[in-house]
């Protein structure tokens, strides 16, 4: 990683840092003006909702969120596919405890030989970002990626 990458990225924890503290203080601040020093009318109102709105922005540390740069989405994708597969082993084991046939077991076999399959791309991708992946030759998304996979293992 180059230095300019790594005072972006230390430059925007610091941002994030400073707005998930900030923000919530903003909105007391605001709210706390509004009530005393408001006079009638919506005016007050307004400050307060926004005040409000700050500090919920803060608690839920939106600025974490919007300052926040994903680099292994491959990752992130093949993880999020392989959840959807332990899904998928559990109804099937769930059939096959309900109804024990060749057919509910071939279904539940079936399910963990993806779920194999699935951690072999978590191993193959895990601390690679898009760019390496296409450095490396592979297809661009995890999909795609699935899809060489299991076209290769069935060969």
């Amino acid at each position: 990683m180059s230095s300019s990458t790594e005072v972006r990225q230390t430059l925007r924890d610091r941002v994030a840092r400073v707005l998930d503290s900030g923000l919530p203080v903003l909105g007391v601040a605001i709210v706390m003006s509004a009530v005393m020093w408001g006079g009638g009318g919506w005016g007050p109102i307004w400050m307060a909702v926004t005040g409000l709105l700050l500090v919920e922005a803060g608690v839920w540390r939106l600025g974490s969120r919007v300052m926040h740069e994903r680099r292994y989405m491959p990752l992130r994708r093949e993880v999020q596919r392989f959840t959807g597969l332990a899904r998928d082993l559990h109804h099937a084991t769930a059939a096959v405890r309900a109804e024990d046939t060749p057919a509910s077991r071939e279904v539940r076999e079936a399910a963990l030989a993806a779920m194999r399959s699935s951690l072999d791309r978590i191993v193959a991708v895990a601390g690679k970002t898009e760019e390496d992946l296409q450095a490396e030759g592979a297809p661009a998304t995890a999909t795609a990626r699935a899809v060489a996979l299991e076209g290769a293992e069935g060969r």
